[in-house]
């Protein structure tokens, strides 16, 4: 009898597992996902209305993000609303990638993308919102016009979204938020010389009043990411800076910055801008990530092994937790390897029983170096010596 009831729950353990399997890839299962919704001052907004979209699956692993988004008849999406504190909660999500979108009277929304995964805390999502000034508080009928532009936004109906975004500009010249929505439509459908066009339009515009320096931020920030796109680092440096001087609050431009800086070599204001995204969002794990990685580039292995294990305290799991947990590995063997001198450079000594195979380390610059028993690779820092 005992052995047919533990065949028996091993049988339903498979089904459960099948079942939670299939929900997932559906968008649906057994994945919890929180957060919290404040305004600029870090007030929290109740009663704003949260809703969830699925966008795409994950690898098995639970990191890599797949090409493309699900291919499916309609988005799987559900909805929720924060509390009085702010804060919200929704249990039944499936492993990928989700956006989350919140939305208040009197505020302009804002979204983030996120993984979800199954049987383990998922980040917590904060999420600011910006107040509508009284001057330019919306009228229902233009708020409904509004968001038909914005469904056909999602929907990726983007030259049908912009003409009804020009139109309602034609009648309301004053909301340069409409305008900003009119340059993101041009930039996520790749044109974008109108981009940056409409982009600097707004810019201009909105820099002479200090009431619309987040405006201002977001359209500097808005060149940024098209000039990223196009591969112009430097001007994508210059207007994501520019963005963060104006007002130093969104995490995803002070990340953005923080990448074209460590595309560009430049270590030191590439950590500035990766700890910055992490202060602004701490419970983001991708700045502490290639945070992790720029303090190695540099060659400053604790502040590495303090970050990348800060890291695995939000992403636990996952391909992106597994490779951390390895450089983790090797940062204890480059400790253990004795440094000598030779002309003006610091080198590394390998003593390594030849038994051991090649030991993989990271070099000048943070690039994977493979040596054998008995070798010297490069690191950084001055003359220690000669003899030592």
């Amino acid at each position: 009898m005992n052995i047919l009831r533990s065949r028996r729950l091993i049988i339903l353990f498979a089904v459960f597992c099948f079942v939670i399997q299939g929900f997932g890839q559906a968008g649906r299962g057994s994945g919890r996902l929180t957060g919290k919704v404040t305004d600029t001052a870090g007030n929290p907004i109740a009663s704003a209305k949260i809703v969830l979209t699925f966008i795409k699956p994950v690898d098995t692993e639970g990191a890599r993000r797949l090409p493309g988004r699900v291919k499916t008849q309609a988005s799987v999406s559900f909805e929720t609303t924060t509390d009085k504190e702010g804060r919200w909660s929704y249990l039944g999500l499936g492993t990928g990638i989700w956006k989350i979108t919140a939305s208040a009277k009197g505020y302009h929304s804002a979204s983030r993308e996120c993984s979800v995964y199954q049987l383990q805390n998922n980040t917590m999502i904060p999420l600011r919102l910006e107040s509508v000034s009284e001057s330019k508080a919306e009228d229902p009928k233009e708020t409904a016009f509004l968001e038909k532009a914005n469904d056909l936004f999602y929907m990726k109906k983007y030259d049908e979204a912009i003409l009804l975004y020009e139109k309602f500009l034609e009648a309301n010249p004053e909301f340069d938020m409409v305008a900003l929505s009119i340059g993101d439509c041009y930039r996520v459908k790749g044109d974008l010389d109108k981009a940056i066009e409409q982009f600097s339009l707004v810019a201009e515009k909105t820099s002479k009043d200090p009431l619309d320096k987040e405006i201002t931020a977001r359209a500097l920030a808005g060149l940024g990411e098209c000039y990223s796109k196009k591969r112009d680092l430097e001007n994508a440096r210059k207007y994501f800076k520019q963005s963060i001087e104006k007002s130093p609050e969104s995490e995803v431009t002070a990340y953005n910055l923080g990448e074209v800086c460590f595309s560009l070599r430049e270590t030191e204001d590439a950590i500035r801008y990766y700890a910055l995204a992490a202060q602004i969002s701490p419970y983001w794990s991708d700045p502490y990530y290639k945070l992790g990685y720029a303090y190695l580039n540099k060659a400053d292995y604790e502040k590495a092994k303090e970050t990348f294990q800060k890291f695995l305290t939000i992403e636990p799991q996952g391909a992106r937790a597994a490779k951390a947990k390895k450089t983790l590995e090797d940062i204890e063997k480059i400790k253990k390897l004795r440094p000598v001198s030779l002309s003006r450079t610091h080198y590394f000594l390998a003593e390594v029983p030849q038994t051991a195979g090649d030991l993989q380390v990271m070099g000048f610059l943070g690039r994977p170096r493979l040596f054998p028993f008995f070798k010297i690779f490069p690191g950084q820092g001055r003359d220690v010596g000669r003899g030592r």
